[in-house]
C-alpha cells in the first residue's frame, strides 16, 4: 500500500477471477490498534480484452498472420494456441508466440493439411491469464487457375 496526503491507494490484477461480482474486503487497522473493515463489491471484466478476427480465407503451404489488439498494459508475454476440430473434438493444440509491432500483436501460421481449425489468444499478466473466445479457421486446399491455350476458343475477328 502506498500512502499519499492521508488517502491510501494500493492497485490489484483481476486476472486470477473470473468475470462478474466480485465482494473485496478491506480491513484497515490504525496506529492505536483500532480495527475498521470495508466491503465493495467490485465487477471484473477480463473477458473481452483480447479483440482479433480471423481471416476469411486460408489456404495449405501459405504463411497466414493472425493480428490481435490486446487491452491490456505490458503483458509478459502473449501467445496463440491453435488445435485442429474433427467431427467436434479438439485435438492437442499447439502454443505460438505472438510478436508486437506498434499496437498489434501477431502470430504467423503455416497449415501442411486442410480442415477445420480453432483458435484463441492467451496473455500471461504476471499475475494471471486473460483468454479470448475462441475463433474458427477454415484451412483449404491451395487453388490452382487453369488455364488452356487452345486455338478453338478463340473469337475470330474480321
Amino acid at each position: 500500500l502506498d500512502k499519499e496526503d492521508e488517502n491510501v491507494i494500493f492497485s490489484w490484477d483481476s486476472t486470477k477471477y473470473d468475470d462478474g461480482e466480485c465482494l473485496m474486503e478491506i480491513e484497515c487497522t490504525d496506529k492505536w490498534g483500532g480495527v475498521s473493515t470495508l466491503y465493495r463489491n467490485l465487477d471484473v471484466r477480463n473477458q473481452g480484452l483480447i479483440y482479433s478476427i480471423p481471416p476469411s480465407e486460408i489456404e495449405i503451404s501459405t504463411v497466414t498472420k493472425i493480428s490481435a489488439i490486446i487491452d491490456y498494459e505490458n503483458p509478459q508475454a502473449v501467445t496463440m494456441i491453435v488445435a485442429k476440430t474433427s467431427e467436434g473434438v479438439l485435438a492437442e493444440g499447439q502454443k505460438i508466440p505472438m510478436y508486437k509491432e506498434g499496437n498489434y500483436y501477431y502470430g504467423d501460421l503455416y497449415f501442411e493439411n486442410p480442415g477445420f481449425y480453432v483458435y484463441s489468444i492467451e496473455v500471461d499478466t504476471g499475475h494471471g491469464k486473460l483468454s479470448s473466445y475462441e475463433q474458427n479457421l477454415v484451412v483449404s486446399e491451395k487453388q490452382s487457375v487453369v488455364t488452356e491455350d487452345d486455338d478453338e476458343n478463340m473469337l475470330a475477328g474480321p
